[in-house]
């Protein structure tokens, strides 16, 4: 899902809105996509021919690239990116909330819905400061830089997760992640330098 939707979004920024980078930053982020897809694809006997879960992903992807489009477009229009995540993210909230307590006003389960809040409330608060601050800070290179760039350096956090599975958690890092996460540094360094 992740490794797909800079490669959507590379496509969709070119059909939209005529964005068009240099070949080495499109081979830049074909090796990012790659790396990202080879850090996340493990071959199991429970998962190696479930279909459904691969379209699923593809479409995710699809929505990933959709969104990214809009929002980096959508950015561009308002000249402030701050003013843009902060009101978007107003938006998402207020109809999140309004849903959730749509759909719990049947069951009965409204005060049990707002003391559940106000007993973690801290802990929505830094996630939402967390998602706030690393959304803006995306949308803002975005009015720097083509989205397609963006989008495929802001995918390339799944490298820090590598990296801290491995030497925190104790996971193995078998070939196949160890071809990914070099994939995704000469992703990098390919964008960067063209």
């Amino acid at each position: 899902m992740r490794g797909a939707a800079p490669l959507l979004t590379l496509l969709l920024g070119y059909v939209f809105l005529r964005e068009q980078v240099s070949d080495g930053v499109i081979a830049g982020i074909f090796l990012v996509s790659a790396g990202v897809i080879l850090l996340g694809l493990r071959k199991t006997t429970s998962s190696a021919y479930h279909l459904k879960a691969l379209l699923f992903a593809l479409g995710n992807a699809l929505v990933i690239a959709l969104y990214t489009i809009v929002d980096g477009h959508g950015v561009r229009l308002s000249n402030n990116a701050w003013s843009y995540v902060s009101l978007l993210m107003f938006s998402h909230g207020c109809v999140f909330l309004s849903l959730v307590l749509w759909q719990r006003r049947r069951q009965q389960l409204l005060p049990e819905s707002f003391s559940y809040i106000k007993s973690r409330l801290m802990y929505p608060l830094i996630g939402g400061t967390c998602i706030i601050g690393s959304y803006s800070i995306a949308l803002w290179a975005m009015t720097q830089a083509p989205i397609s760039l963006v989008a495929a350096v802001r995918e390339t956090s799944v490298l820090f997760a590598f990296l801290f599975g491995t030497l925190y958690l104790k996971e193995s890092p078998y070939t196949q992640r160890i071809i990914g996460a070099l994939g995704i540094c000469l992703g990098l360094i390919l964008i960067r330098i063209y």
